[in-house]
Parts: structure tokens; C-alpha cells; sequence
């Protein structure tokens, strides 16, 4: 996509297309990467904290330099301590619990789809089993269900849907039942 032409979610819409057409590996990371993209499109409020996070960082860098650490290990700090003035996308997509645009469940398969995808290891046989194939498929398909009610959300939609969250993927409504929390879950 262009990226002066399309509007940021359309964007991102397109990468998780996209990946789709590639390995399940490539699925994976291109899908998990869009939903967090769009995550960063949600609204969030600020933290109602009194802190002012920027002059702690400030004074915490201040000192750990006059303790004479390495400057190295002093930067490497200071970009950990940096991450206290941003959102996670995680956090916003865990804001939307509430309000009936996202499940815990599918938020879950999202952070398992992401950091299996995106941290590499040694791939065992076990690997191939159909099980293992099969939950990661699943797993997929709950991310999927993630972005479309985070996207549902963004646009003010509400209304029914194709539950990808479930096997045989059903009609549901959004929004969510807030108080379910796991909605999208499959039933027992």
C-alpha cells in the first residue's frame, strides 16, 4: 500500500492479507505485526498516575551516572526506562476488554502468535504434528477475530460478524458482552 493513499488501518488490513499468501511462519509474524498496528490506531486514556515520568527517567539517568556505571549499561537503561511514557499495544487492546471490542482470549492468542513468531528456536518434528498444526491455525484465527473487533471497534460498527475465534466459525454479535470478557471463546 502507498502509504499517502491509505488511510493507516486499510493499511495494515492489507499487510495481514498479504501475509496470509506466504508460509504459516510468514502468516504469523505479517498478521501479528498488523494487529498490533492497529492496536496503536485505538484510543487510550493516560494513566491517572502523578508521576512525572519523563523527570524520573531523568533523575534515575542522572544517577546512575554519577555511580560511575558503564555509559553503555546507562543507555541501556534509559531506553528500558523510556517504555514507562508509552502505551503498549497490549495495554490497548486490553482497554477494549471492557467496552466489548476484544477478548482476553483472542488478546492471549495474539501475544502467543507474536512472540512464537517473532523469537526464534529450533523447530522439533513435533512441530508438524497435526495437533500442533492445528493450534496454531486456531490461534491464527483468533488473532483474526482480535483485529476485525478491534477494527469493528475503530469504525463504530456494531452488528453481527463471522466469529473466527470459533471452529466452524459462527454468526456473533458485536459488540461483545463486556462482562464475558472471553468472548469468542468456544463454548463448552
Amino acid at each position: 500500500p502507498v502509504a499517502d493513499a491509505w488511510h493507516p488501518c486499510s493499511a495494515y488490513l492489507a499487510h495481514a492479507r498479504q501475509a496470509s499468501a506466504n508460509s504459516l511462519e510468514a502468516w504469523e509474524v505479517g498478521l501479528s505485526v498488523a494487529v498490533e498496528g492497529i492496536a496503536n490506531l485505538v484510543s487510550i486514556e493516560a494513566p491517572t498516575d502523578d508521576i512525572d515520568y519523563p523527570q524520573l527517567r531523568k533523575g534515575l539517568l542522572a544517577w546512575l551516572g554519577e555511580q560511575s556505571y558503564p555509559e553503555g549499561l546507562v543507555k541501556r537503561i534509559g531506553g528500558m526506562l523510556g517504555g514507562l511514557e508509552m502505551v503498549r499495544p497490549k495495554d490497548r487492546m486490553m482497554s477494549l476488554i471492557a467496552r466489548g471490542a476484544a477478548s482476553k482470549d483472542d488478546i492471549d492468542a495474539w501475544v502467543r502468535v507474536r512472540n512464537t513468531a517473532v523469537h526464534t528456536r529450533q523447530v522439533t518434528a513435533s512441530d508438524f504434528d497435526d495437533s500442533e498444526l492445528q493450534q496454531r491455525f486456531d490461534h491464527l484465527h483468533r488473532v483474526y477475530c482480535l483485529m476485525h473487533c478491534m477494527v469493528f471497534h475503530l469504525i463504530g460498527y456494531s452488528g453481527p460478524y463471522s466469529n473466527y475465534a470459533e471452529h466452524g466459525f459462527p454468526d456473533a454479535d458485536f459488540p461483545l458482552a463486556a462482562a464475558e470478557g472471553t468472548a469468542g471463546s468456544p463454548s463448552a
